[in-house]
């Protein structure tokens, strides 16, 4: 076992310093795509603590934080994010908006009985809220983007609340926190209006954590209505309840945790089959290749790829590769990659390691036949319900450390910061360029009179989407016809 430590620390550092060199110099002959190099590195470290783990309460202080890291969190999530509020709308945004104005889609009381949000998606609450949207301000961008700027830092505030009822002390717990507000996994979630159904759902999903940490017959009321709620934003909340089993771990063959756990199960139960109703199938994304079309079909290959890889070093190392790093990004690369070196030395019980494991994977089920994201994270949301357990991974290996915890903590959440600025800046520029570039159809649509054919256009830019949804959003900010324009 000793030997198998040291060589699952090798592939870490040689893994580390792949991914060093690619952050300093771009693309070089060896790495031209650095998901290899983030795989190896996250595989090797959770093999390593799962080698050393031991039955070892958590080290962080006994003493509280105070009040004052409930206000710091939200705020920190709220500064780094505020790059949102100026962008413009895209894709699917455009989409809801168009079948709204047209009265395409149905009400908010119509989406109990019909499909909402798409013609396999039911989506009763989520989609609610674009009709209050479009009720209270129209078109406007910046209020929608202000509703999930303050959805995510309620979220993060949520998950600060969690891991402090979970029993993770000072100054893990904020340091944890800082962590989930800054996650740079969450631009394409937060940034994207058109994917609140996600923002959504980990909202809810924390207020569940809480209320069931919290037991009684409150917190069984709220965690019911929690689960209700998630489950009617989007389907990959149908785990919640799995997810909840595992956030107490053996409490849940209790007295009590079963109460929990039959109710949650049996809301979730409830609306799944209402839901199979309401669409004659299980509904659900298809995917956007050949290769696994449907999610209740099952490819080995890719599953094994995805669950046995590829989610773990997205979660890491959470970077939009697809745009040169900026200098000083670099620098904060290394600082992230020190942290997660530092974390090497992680001593935690099994149980822990292995409930948060499960409970990544359980999160990723879904949505499996998505999840092999690439460099430039396009479909990163799909892992939003996945990220409070991992966050919460690392600040029990960092709570776990004789010395160095601290440091490693504040070291990956000055990379996450990085990381989440260099990716907003990349939905940025490409929601303003799709914007022209609707704008210059727009023009060229009305100057030939005729109906305009464009080939060659991307699904998604960079990791941004890109095509879908040009044609309303000709229609709604140009007053082009739909059907003047016709994408391939």
């Amino acid at each position: 076992m000793r030997l198998l430590e040291r060589f699952c620390q090798g592939v870490a550092a040689v893994s580390a310093a792949v991914l060093l060199i690619r952050a300093v110099i771009g693309p070089f002959w060896i790495v031209h795509n650095p998901l290899t190099a983030e795989i190896g590195f996250a595989l090797s470290v959770l093999c390593v603590w799962l080698l050393r783990s031991q039955a070892q309460d958590i080290r962080g202080s006994a003493a509280k934080s105070g009040r004052w890291p409930l206000l710091l969190i939200p705020v920190a999530a709220a500064i780094a994010f505020s790059p949102i509020l100026s962008m413009p709308l895209v894709t699917d945004d455009y989409i809801h908006l168009r079948q709204i104005v047209d009265g395409e889609a149905p009400t908010p009381l119509g989406c109990l009985t019909h499909s909402c949000g798409g013609p396999r998606f039911f989506r009763p609450l989520g989609f609610a809220t674009y009709w209050a949207e479009w009720e209270l301000w129209g078109l406007a961008a910046a209020p929608r983007h202000a509703l999930d700027l303050l959805l995510h830092a309620i979220s993060s505030l949520l998950f600060l609340l969690v891991v402090r009822r979970l029993g993770l002390g000072s100054p893990y717990d904020w340091l944890a926190g800082l962590i989930f507000a800054w996650n740079a996994m969450r631009p394409e979630a937060v940034a994207w209006p058109a994917a609140r159904f996600d923002t959504l759902v980990v909202l809810f999903s924390l207020v569940a954590a809480l209320c069931v940490l919290r037991g009684g017959r409150g917190g069984l009321v709220g965690s019911t209505l929690a689960v209700a709620a998630a489950c009617t934003c989007k389907e990959s909340a149908f785990v919640l309840p799995i997810l909840l089993i595992l956030l107490i771990g053996r409490k849940a063959l209790g007295g009590t945790g079963r109460v929990f756990a039959i109710a949650n199960s049996g809301v979730a139960a409830t609306i799944f089959i209402w839901r199979w109703i309401v669409l004659k199938g299980v509904g659900g994304y298809h995917a956007h290749d050949a290769t696994t079309a449907d999610p209740l079909q099952f490819n080995p290959l890719v599953f094994a790829k995805t669950f046995g890889g590829r989610i773990w070093g997205i979660l890491w190392f959470p970077l939009n590769w697809s745009r040169p790093l900026e200098w000083w990004l670099a620098i904060a690369v290394v600082a992230g990659l020190a942290g997660s070196l530092l974390l090497l030395r992680a001593r935690m019980a099994t149980a822990r390691v292995a409930l948060c494991a499960a409970a990544i994977l359980v999160a990723c089920l879904p949505t499996h036949h998505m999840l092999l994201i690439d460099a430039s994270l396009e479909r990163s949301r799909y892992l939003d319900l996945a990220t409070p357990a991992f966050v919460l991974l690392l600040g029990l290996a960092a709570a776990s450390l004789r010395r160095g915890g601290v440091a490693a903590l504040g070291l990956l959440a000055v990379f996450h910061l990085a990381a989440l600025t260099h990716n907003l800046g990349v939905w940025s520029s490409v929601s303003r360029q799709r914007y022209e570039f609707c704008r210059a159809l727009a023009e060229r649509a009305k100057r030939e009179g005729a109906p305009v054919v464009v080939h060659g256009t991307p699904l998604a830019r960079d990791g941004v989407y890109w095509r879908n949804g040009i044609e309303d959003c000709l229609y709604l900010n140009f007053d082009v016809p739909m059907g003047a324009v016709r994408v391939d």
